[in-house]
């Protein structure tokens, strides 16, 4: 799933307003003087995303929206969006992703408050390290492209958790 697609994913499930008007925050990302509904994201959801907070650019005023999402850059857009408390100490942070994944060290310093935080929460578990032999742990795969159907797995417990879908 691209970051596009993904930032219209959270912007939906949250039932954000579409905020959108005046000046956008990323140059690569198409203002179209019309919107097809049937596309699969636009640059209202991109700009709504980031006048909430919920997403940052690329790198300074691009925002890359065809890029396939990673699968940390997903927990820290979810982690915003939900509002979740984020432990500070590093200490702390990375003891608590040693009990859920045995790669926490290849996440990213910047996702790893995100990531615990999701994963306190039972919104992601990884990829089991041994499928024969669960208990060997697993991994979060910090740099792999989140797939369409993690995204609406993930997706799928946020809005539970918030009630807006039943209980499966």
């Amino acid at each position: 799933i691209t970051r596009a697609e993904f930032t219209r994913m959270i912007v939906k499930a949250q039932q954000l307003s579409l905020n959108y008007t005046g000046v956008q925050h990323f140059g690569d990302v198409a203002k179209t003087p019309t919107v097809n509904l049937d596309a699969l994201w636009d640059y209202r959801y991109i700009e709504t995303a980031a006048r909430a907070g919920y997403v940052k650019g690329w790198s300074p005023g691009a925002f890359n929206p065809d890029a396939a999402i990673t699968r940390q850059d997903a927990a820290v857009i979810i982690a915003k969006a939900l509002n979740l408390k984020l432990e500070t100490d590093r200490d702390k942070v990375d003891k608590g992703l040693a009990k859920y994944f045995k790669d926490y060290s290849t996440i990213d310093y910047y996702a790893r408050p995100s990531v615990l935080a999701i994963a306190n929460k039972g919104f992601i578990t990884g990829s089991p390290v041994d499928t024969k032999d669960l208990s060997k742990g697993y991994n979060f795969n910090p740099e792999a492209s989140t797939l369409r159907g993690d995204a609406a797995i993930i997706m799928s417990k946020v809005m539970i958790s918030q009630k807006k879908l039943p209980q499966i």
